[in-house]
């Protein structure tokens, strides 16, 4: 019988031994967040695994416990990022962002490790010498003679099979970095990348961010790696990547930009023995969830015959639904086609098309957060019912 998972080891970010892992947050049992089921009997049968969320004492690397067998993580073709279009505008916003940057620079050579769809590179300026390196990119590629790629995972031998050993200005790291094992190792092979001064951007969910709001359903099997500023500088300081700035884009306030210049190696000073109060303040809003206003506003409206439905079948949604089993949700309402008519793992509620509210309404549509409220409220003019934030409220 293959195994689910399997415990780390030891730190993916600093190869620390696992004895300087400490824990942090246990969450109850659930399933993989991701792929969705395609019947009701298959998602109410789906194994659950529980989910530990530990902080390396050397670099501060907060990471999952549970690694999952590549096995286990069906259906995980990924999406072409074009088909969302708050990644559209996400990625068009960072493509204006460098194209000012580097503007007096027409000859600039840029690498984006993680490049999909290639959006995020057709988005720059046609000037740029611009190679995107992906293992997983879907479906075929947009290529001249600017634009080119590489369907490899990133190493030594590839940067010397393609001759890039210090070809790029520009290095960029696109949510490549979720379930990365050895990061430092692969810091380091990506810096070979730049030439001496060059500049090196990471873009990642935020450990920085989920803090705020105590928004503890971003925790879920499929990021094993939340990294904070602090943790990525005690990873990069050593290998002469130092720290210039940070961004928050405005189309996704849960990542983060940072800029980093190859330069000379320094040692960290960074401190992370014991646990910050903010990762404390986290695990007390998930061991209080059920006291949660939103919650108990929830089950009250329930008591009083109404009906709930929710808005996105996100990784976050369904880790919410499965940690508070005894939210009475009808429907999810998603607009991408690839997640309607399946179901959410664990709890086999059905996600459905955005015509579908129409045709069966509800009293109360639940999101995410506060600050997506405005968008779905265009979105959704017709729904007078009342709305619903888990966050941020």
């Amino acid at each position: 019988m293959i195994d689910l998972y399997q415990k780390t080891r030891h730190c993916r970010g600093c190869s620390h031994p696992s004895s300087g892992l400490k824990e942090m947050i246990h969450m109850n049992p659930m399933p993989p967040a991701g792929p969705l089921n395609s019947s009701q009997e298959i998602a109410l049968k789906i194994a659950k695994i529980p989910l530990t969320l530990l902080q390396c004492q050397n670099c501060g690397l907060v990471q999952v416990q549970e690694i999952l067998n590549p096995h286990f993580q069906i259906d995980q073709t990924p999406l072409p990022t074009s088909q969302f279009k708050g990644l559209v505008s996400h990625y068009t916003e960072f493509a204006n962002l460098l194209s000012e940057r580097y503007e007096l620079n027409k000859n600039v050579h840029l690498i984006e490790i993680g490049s999909n769809d290639g959006l995020f590179l057709s988005s720059l300026p046609d000037s740029w010498n611009k190679l995107g390196i992906d293992f997983e990119s879907p479906g075929s590629l947009p290529t001249n003679e600017k634009t080119q790629w590489i369907r490899d995972p990133l190493t030594k031998a590839l940067i010397d099979k393609f001759h890039i050993d210090g070809w790029a200005h520009v290095v960029c790291l696109t949510n490549a970095l979720r379930n990365t094992e050895e990061a430092r190792l692969f810091f380091n092979t990506a810096s070979l990348l730049l030439i001496e001064g060059g500049e090196f951007w990471i873009e990642e969910p935020s450990l920085d961010l989920l803090l705020v709001d105590e928004q503890w359903d971003l925790l879920n099997h499929s990021q094993a790696n939340f990294w904070t500023l602090a943790s990525l500088q005690s990873c990069l300081d050593p290998i002469g990547l130092e720290y210039v700035e940070s961004f928050i884009p405005s189309y996704n306030t849960n990542v983060q930009r940072h800029v980093f210049r190859k330069g000379v190696p320094v040692l960290c000073e960074n401190s992370f023995e014991g646990i910050s109060p903010h990762l404390l303040r986290i695990k007390a809003a998930y061991e209080k969830r059920f006291d949660s206003l939103p919650v108990q506003k929830t089950l009250e409206a329930r008591r009083m015959g109404k009906k709930i439905a929710a808005i996105s079948a996100s990784r976050r949604t369904q880790v919410y639904l499965n940690q508070i089993q005894i939210l009475p949700i009808e429907y999810i309402i998603d607009e991408i086609p690839q997640r309607q008519n399946h179901w959410i793992p664990g709890r086999g509620i059905p996600v459905v098309p955005p015509d579908f509210l129409k045709k069966y309404p509800v009293d109360f549509l639940m999101v995410s957060h506060a600050s997506e409220l405005e968008g779905y409220k265009e979105h959704f003019p017709d729904f007078k019912g009342e709305w619903i934030a888990r966050f941020g409220s």
